[in-house]
């Protein structure tokens, strides 16, 4: 419901914005010129007299000068003005004028436009409310009716049989997180600037788990390849008054970005500017899976001495490394106080990835007599000996990004933001992705394998989601 209304509030902000950019070009629009003189004048019949043994500095020009200097590209428009002792500043831009001490009584108000400088650094610190792309699995865990076969318990595709966890995302899509800008304009290069920002969202961790003291029935589903046992079948963990135990299922997706980037304002006006940016651009994201067992041996039906546990572990990681260029462009539109910006970029490069997948499984055995035979040994459920190692792999990928924001000037100096922002990235591995379900457990057999060796590893892409909320301040100085 949030994110509905909020992307209604964005697509109305793309409208304003789109219809003051179509009004007219800047450099038709004669009111807007005429809108800074207006303003200049208000800010000279405003002014406080100036403390004692300091004046105003400022420089007469008219209506002509101040065309030819916006034609040869003023910096920014925004009210982004340093004041500086002995110096009146407006609000409205920067006119590169030679310091000319003036009493500004002595010049016609209309006539009269004071120099203005912008404030060369900027840093934004904002709040993200993000949603991503959950962390899709095939089913990891079944439960059956009482009463249910042990032959047919947890086993997938009949009725008595239920998904607990899995066959979609299993993981929290909705994140908190922190983005840093830091900026400078080139005072010797006016229209020219750069940009720093690095973004991350917070660990997105989730764990859930299920247990039983065996009076119900827990399970973890698979296709068997063996050729004596081909099928659905399943691993129970639980079953009345044979197994107790549990069964946990944790991950853990950490994302994060940082970019370097050149602005060149292309065009501007009083009311609007276009910058076109373009540079280095990083990704990051990264993806860890853990699915834990844990039985007892409580009955005599499952052919294992009373008090026998076994305890597994499967593990997958995947880990996406994105770095290219990117070319984009940042649309900005001011009324007053109120700032409106749109922002579009394309970042295209290559996609490191790393897929680590492990398995290990530890039993217990009493003794006849007292203690016990401990061992472990490689190999779970889903990770064996088959498809654990570590895997890599290079892959073309672009990020498109659209951005939209609102802000307003709390101070000369200092600006509230809020806005939304869109990320794709077409190319990544998920750890979900890369699980095989097909288990040929004739691996574990001391004579050998017999049959196809499964499960086995094969590299499966998907593409990714981030959206949401920014929320911060802007300062300049």
């Amino acid at each position: 419901m949030f994110m509905t209304v909020w992307k209604r509030i964005v697509v109305k902000t793309l409208i304003a914005i789109a219809a003051t950019y179509c009004a007219a070009p800047c450099s038709a629009q004669e009111s807007s010129k005429h809108e800074f003189q207006r303003y200049a004048q208000i800010e000279v019949l405003d002014a406080p007299a100036p403390p004692p043994g300091h004046v105003y500095t400022s420089e007469a020009i008219d209506l002509a000068q101040y065309e030819e200097l916006e034609s040869l590209g003023v910096p920014p428009f925004e009210n982004e003005l340093r004041h500086e002792t002995g110096v009146y500043t407006s609000p409205l831009g920067n006119l590169p004028l030679s310091d000319t001490v003036l009493n500004p009584s002595a010049v016609p108000p209309s006539n009269l436009h004071h120099r203005s400088r912008p404030w060369p650094f900027w840093v934004r610190a904002e709040y993200l409310l993000w949603n991503t792309s959950g962390l899709t699995t095939p089913p990891l865990i079944t439960t059956s009716q009482v009463g249910t076969s042990r032959a047919d318990a947890g086993v997938l595709g009949l009725s008595s049989t239920g998904v607990l966890l899995g066959n979609g995302s299993i993981s929290d899509d909705t994140n908190s997180g922190l983005r840093i800008e830091l900026g400078t304009w080139f005072e010797s290069s006016p229209g020219l600037g750069a940009h720093f920002a690095y973004y991350s969202l917070g660990d997105g961790e989730t764990s859930k788990g299920f247990a039983n003291n065996g009076t119900a029935i827990l399970a973890r589903p698979f296709f068997s390849i063996e050729p004596s046992s081909t099928g659905p079948n399943s691993e129970l963990i639980t079953f009345p008054n044979e197994l107790e135990g549990n069964i946990n299922v944790s991950t853990s997706t950490e994302f994060d970005g940082a970019e370097v980037f050149a602005h060149y304002v292309l065009d501007q006006c009083s009311t609007r500017r276009i910058q076109l940016l373009g540079g280095y651009q990083y990704n990051s994201l990264n993806d860890d899976l853990s699915i834990s067992d844990f039985r007892r041996v409580v009955g005599p039906s499952s052919g294992l001495a009373i008090g026998t546990t076994l305890a597994e572990q499967d593990r997958f990681e995947t880990k996406n490394q994105f770095q290219g260029l990117a070319v984009g462009i940042l649309l900005s539109t001011r009324q007053q106080s109120l700032t409106m910006d749109l922002g579009m970029q394309l970042g295209l490069g290559n996609n490191r990835t790393t897929t680590r997948i492990g398995g290990s499984t530890t039993s217990t055995v009493p003794r006849v007599g007292g203690g016990s035979d401990v061992s472990t040994t490689a190999g779970g459920l889903l990770a064996q000996t088959s498809n654990s190692g570590v895997f890599s792999d290079d892959e073309f990928a672009m990020i498109p990004q659209l951005n939209a924001g609102l802000g307003y000037d709390l101070h000369p100096n200092v600006r509230a933001v809020i806005g939304y922002r869109f990320l794709y990235w077409s190319q990544v591995a998920r750890a979900g992705e890369q699980i095989d379900t097909g288990v040929n457990l004739s691996q574990l057999d001391p004579g050998g394998p017999t049959g196809e060796l499964r499960p086995r590893f094969e590299q499966k892409m998907t593409d990714f989601i981030a959206q949401g909320l920014n929320v911060g301040l802007d300062f300049r100085f």
